[in-house]
């Protein structure tokens, strides 16, 4: 009787409860034992695997900044940050206050005369009755928008405690045009592969995708938001899910970064014209902590993304950061891609580069998990990433098959003036993704160039036929 494997154990837990370890499983050949000369089994009897751990950084105090000038109050203060290092990972918040202040003398110290904190009462007083009164202002004209039939077409922040699916929303009044419109798209398919959406904190602040209705609780106030089908559009509702957005343009010559400061509410972050953007939700940020965020789209030349076989970059490489911030919920990264997307042509990772310069595959799309801390999304022209570590990012495939295909975008440009008879014309054969012609549109305009008919899309298959 000849020997047969059993079925593979579970596979064990990683060697190490910080770093780089490794995991592995086993088998006998019991199924059945060898017999009367019967051959053993083949084959190797135990697997191995790596595994990585992420090990915990406690925070710890910067130095104290300089004092303050003494002002009018006969006080001065001192501040210092959690951020040398910032906790990392689960690691302890520093302990102990960010503020301190003390009494101090100077020419600006002015003593209180006798009866200038009665005056202080009745200012005060004041104060709180005019905010009474404007309140009540306020909820007259509230209550007078609600008795008139109005629709509150606003998405608030408690949509993000519920999780993140694409909806549409009602269409605002003829009447009233600048309500928040979105008009839903059914012809759009959504491919979505994860790792975790699981913060680093346990508690009620936990993000998470349910089963259930997105929308269920909502706050106060009347929302006219409905569930979609599976296949709506998805795009226009994140760019919109935040009430508080931060923007501003760096000077000119920067026309690919964006920076903006948050606190708690959250905001979002936009490169424009080129479809990336950055959704802090509310709350991800720790409430007294004010970060300062950006978002930065490099060029090729500018990073070295090192590429093998039948590799292929099929994204923008964006950055967002700064690394070491500390997020209590994921983050959302918006960028376009070009790849026709199929389980059976590609083989399309997510890469992030470490703090030391190499590029690592955090999420491979349709397999299992290596990592609880990514997630992502991948729509027909882009793709949203969700993580709590902000860093550098880019969507790299692998073709399967001759049939992967990724989608390049024909543009043809001429001088908008001849003044001989010669006549140039300049063609560009470009990824199709919207940061790449933005940079090409850029150039054209410094040549003087204009645009011939409309840009084509092409299909470029990893195979051995002609382009047409």
């Amino acid at each position: 009787v000849n020997g047969g494997w059993s079925t593979w154990t579970q596979w064990s837990g990683c060697s190490t409860s910080c770093g780089r370890g490794w995991q592995k499983r086993s088998r006998t050949c019991t199924n059945p034992t060898p017999l009367n000369g019967g051959a053993f089994c083949e084959g190797q009897n135990v697997q191995k695997t790596a595994c990585t751990t992420l090990c915990p950084v406690d925070g710890a105090w910067s130095d104290w900044s300089k004092w303050s000038e003494c002002g009018a109050e006969c006080t001065h203060w001192r501040s210092r940050e959690c951020s040398e290092p910032a906790p990392r990972n689960g690691g302890r918040d520093c302990h102990g206050p960010e503020l301190d202040t003390r009494n101090c003398t100077s020419e600006l110290c002015t003593h209180a005369s006798p009866g200038a904190e009665d005056v202080a009462l009745y200012v005060g007083l004041v104060a709180v009755a005019v905010c009474l009164v404007l309140l009540l202002l306020v909820g007259v004209l509230v209550y007078c928008r609600k008795k008139g039939g109005l629709d509150a077409d606003v998405a608030d922040s408690s949509i993000l405690t519920a999780g993140f699916q694409p909806v549409s929303i009602k269409p605002s009044k003829a009447d009233n045009p600048s309500l928040l419109t979105i008009q839903p798209d059914l012809s759009t398919t959504t491919m979505t592969y994860q790792g975790s959406l699981c913060p680093r904190q346990d508690g009620p602040a936990k993000l998470q995708l349910p089963n259930g209705h997105l929308l269920s609780p909502l706050g106060a106030g009347r929302h006219t938001l409905h569930h979609s089908s599976p296949a709506a559009e998805g795009a226009d509702f994140v760019a919109r899910l935040s009430t508080q957005s931060y923007f501003r343009s760096l000077p000119r010559g920067t026309n690919n970064m964006a920076y903006g400061t948050f606190n708690f509410l959250g905001g979002r972050l936009m490169i424009p014209n080129t479809g990336i953007s950055l959704l802090i939700p509310p709350d991800a940020i720790p409430r007294g902590k004010i970060y300062e965020v950006y978002l930065t789209l490099h060029k090729q030349e500018e990073v070295r993304l090192p590429l093998a076989g039948c590799q292929t970059l099929l994204s923008p490489i964006v950055s967002c950061g700064p690394p070491g911030v500390l997020l209590t919920r994921p983050a959302i990264l918006a960028m376009g891609h070009c790849v026709e997307a199929s389980a059976e042509n590609w083989s399309i990772r997510l890469k992030k580069q470490s703090c030391e310069g190499t590029w690592e595959d955090v999420l491979q799309l349709g397999a299992e998990p290596c990592t609880e801390l990514y997630y992502c999304q991948l729509e027909a022209q882009a793709c949203y990433v969700f993580t709590e570590q902000l860093g550098r990012f880019a969507l790299v495939g692998e073709s399967l098959s001759m049939a992967a295909s990724k989608r390049l975008k024909l543009v043809l440009f001429a001088p908008a003036a001849c003044p001989s008879l010669e006549y140039n014309i300049r063609v560009y054969c470009l990824s199709d993704t919207q940061d790449v012609l933005k940079e090409v549109i850029q150039l054209e305009k410094q040549l003087g160039g204009q645009l011939i008919g409309a840009p084509r899309v092409l299909h470029f298959k990893d195979s051995y036929h002609n382009l047409r």
